[in-house]
């Protein structure tokens, strides 16, 4: 019987090894990535949430691609945990398991497998249940979100081609060296120990964050404090009649049995935080609350309670408003000026402040409504509305006619639905 070399089967055995290799540090790269991109999303989840941030993110480019809608929707949490942690924990094994046992380690095969089985979960998870709420519910998608469902596809795409070129090799291991793939020979306790506490100490730090990030914008107790204050008196609250119009913008169920009534002014930083929170809250929402929105511009152009010119293009900017909403573009508008629209530019001049405008009005139409009456008489009505209820600034918001004093945040609008929709 014919000698059978060794080094033929080094030089058979060598290059696929490579191979697995290139693909191992892949596998940790689509890890490392994945911790990133989920350690911002948290960051960005925590930081809208708390109302640090009220203007648009980076990765949001209208409705249909707004990051700022998917990670802080009340689908962005489960059991008051951020979806972002769970990412970042779950990437952090991924590459902490990578790290300790790599292809030179005789545990790789069977932690490979391991490693395969749960991203394969992960990945279902990704396509099935949450891509299908950005699409089904929410109508947005996160793009960072879904990048990091394509670290987790590069991480087991790699991770099954590893597997692949194992096969080539086993049988030949198996039989000089006495190693299967599912063999427990060199089975490492320690490194096992250490890698499930590396990732003990990471997650502890991840579920931290949000609390220590609170605490260090100084809102944790005041903000909780007030709003438990608030709520234990919330039965206690008088209930104003608030007429509405079919002219109004409104967003969400006409048959919502809570209804949301928010006075508010284009050209108010504090409403500019508002309608910034209602943008990314509402689409979670629109099937159990109805959104009207009334112009209370502090102007005294148009508005007889103000007697300085605080907000010189206040009266302006409400009565676009109304012209949009003729056009059925009113939350497009209301987004656009809120989010895209900053004081300097407004300081401008018009020539800017219609080209911001521009998808949503031609020049001639902004031209043509602010010399329009009927644009005026709806803002003075609104005005007047607000007269009668007391409102002396903005936003004034009133749900199922009770004025709201806390931060409208989702918590605040889930602890609200709980209390006037008790039986959901």
């Amino acid at each position: 019987m014919p000698a059978f070399p060794v080094s033929t089967i080094i030089e058979f055995v060598k290059p696929i090894e490579q191979k697995i290799r290139r693909l191992h540090y892949f596998q940790l790269g689509s890890a490392l990535l994945g911790i990133v991109l989920s350690l911002y999303l948290l960051v960005h989840h925590t930081r809208v949430k708390l109302g640090i941030q009220d203007s648009s993110s980076f990765c949001s480019f209208g409705r249909l691609a707004d990051c700022d809608i998917v990670n802080v929707s009340k689908f962005s949490e489960v059991s008051g945990m951020p979806l972002a942690s769970i990412g970042a924990i779950y990437f952090f094994f991924l590459f902490v398991s990578g790290i300790f046992f790599p292809p030179k380690n005789p545990t790789f095969r069977l932690m490979n497998r391991f490693l395969a089985w749960l991203s394969s979960l992960a990945l279902l998870i990704d396509l099935v249940l949450l891509i299908g709420v950005q699409w089904l519910t929410l109508g947005s998608f996160c793009l960072v979100c879904i990048l990091t469902y394509f670290a987790n596809l590069g991480h087991l795409v790699a991770n099954y081609r590893t597997i692949k070129l194992e096969h080539k090799t086993h049988p030949i291991q198996n039989l000089f060296w006495g190693r299967g793939p599912w063999s427990l020979k060199g089975f490492s306790v320690s490194k096992v120990f250490i890698a499930l506490t590396s990732t003990a100490v990471f997650s502890a730090m991840i579920v931290f964050l949000p609390s220590w990030m609170e605490m260090k914008e100084g809102q944790s107790s005041p903000k909780k404090d007030s709003a438990a204050i608030f709520f234990s008196k919330w039965s206690q609250i008088p209930v104003q009649e608030i007429s509405t119009s079919p002219k109004d913008g409104v967003y969400g169920n006409q048959d919502a049995k809570v209804k949301m009534v928010i006075f508010s002014d284009f050209q108010c930083p504090f409403c500019k935080k508002t309608a910034f929170g209602l943008h990314t809250l509402l689409p979670s929402f629109k099937n159990e609350l109805l959104v009207v929105f009334k112009h209370f511009p502090l102007d005294k152009t148009c508005n007889p309670l103000v007697e300085h010119n605080m907000h010189p293009y206040a009266c302006s900017l409400a009565r676009l408003a109304v012209c949009a909403n003729q056009k059925g573009k009113f939350w497009e508008y209301h987004d656009l000026v809120f989010m895209h629209l900053d004081e300097q530019q407004l300081e401008e001049g018009w020539d800017v402040v219609r080209k911001k405008l521009a998808p949503v009005f031609q020049s001639a139409e902004i031209d043509e409504c602010l010399r329009s009456e009927s644009s005026l008489d709806q803002v003075k009505q609104d005005i007047d509305l607000g007269i009668r209820l007391g409102i002396q600034g903005t936003p004034a918001i009133f749900i199922n006619g009770k004025s709201v004093t806390v931060p409208l945040d989702l918590e605040t609008i889930k602890k609200v639905l709980a209390l006037e929709n008790p039986q959901k």
